[in-house]
């Protein structure tokens, strides 16, 4: 496209760094994101939220703070790419500070952002804190979504309440692979040998591929 002298636009330049994500080819992205600035894209909401998330996933949290501070405005998209970012580093607190702030601003968050700030309660076993954003979740009927519902599952089963895990678990009416993985985890965890062999039985009768995940993680907790 650029051999033939064509300008990538606000729809082209979000999937190309989408791109870059998936492959965690930061240095392709960089190139990009240069491209971005040259053609006056970097003031675009949509292009802008697409480098922090690309950022965020390549796990250069410094780039992808630098692009979500000088973003002139910002959505929900920049805002989860970089709650996201910093709970893959472990950086909770700073996570946690980000999503008040969205949420202070007026945000409509998604299921990708509340899954990333459930995480990190889960990571940190802050139950109760974990137990006010199910509630939000609730309200906002993302509480029927997979990636909250998987990330819910964990909290649980790690702050001790695995029938909790299992109502959240039973309550989901469609369940992606995280969710199969998360339950199995959890039952594993907490020594349902049992019921992590029933559901794994189950798990394949409702035409659900394991990945890496499931047989690695059962394999090393049961």
């Amino acid at each position: 496209m650029l051999g033939e002298n064509l300008c990538p636009d606000d729809h082209i330049f979000p999937s190309a760094t989408k791109a870059c994500a998936i492959l965690g080819r930061c240095d392709v992205g960089k190139s990009v994101h240069c491209l971005v600035i040259k053609t006056g894209y970097d003031v675009d909401v949509f292009v802008g939220s697409s480098l922090v998330d690309m950022y965020a996933k390549c796990g250069d949290i410094n780039e992808s703070r630098k692009v979500f501070d000088e973003m002139p405005q910002r959505n929900v998209v920049s805002w989860s790419g970089m709650i996201y970012g910093y709970t893959q580093l472990g950086e909770h607190e700073e996570a946690m500070r980000l999503f008040k702030e969205a949420l202070l601003e007026g945000l409509d968050v998604n299921d990708f952002t509340l899954s990333s700030v459930i995480r990190v309660c889960g990571s940190a076993t802050l139950l109760e804190l974990g137990k006010q954003i199910h509630g939000l979740c609730f309200k906002t009927s993302y509480d029927l979504s997979g990636f909250v519902g998987s990330s819910l599952i964990s909290l649980y089963s790690k702050c001790g309440l695995i029938e909790e895990a299992y109502r959240i678990f039973d309550e989901v009416p469609i369940r992606n692979l995280g969710m199969w993985n998360a339950m199995l985890i959890a039952c594993a965890q907490h020594a349902h040998t049992k019921d992590a062999f029933d559901l794994f039985k189950k798990m394949e009768s409702a035409g659900m591929r394991p990945n890496f995940i499931t047989f690695s993680m059962c394999a090393l907790r049961l």
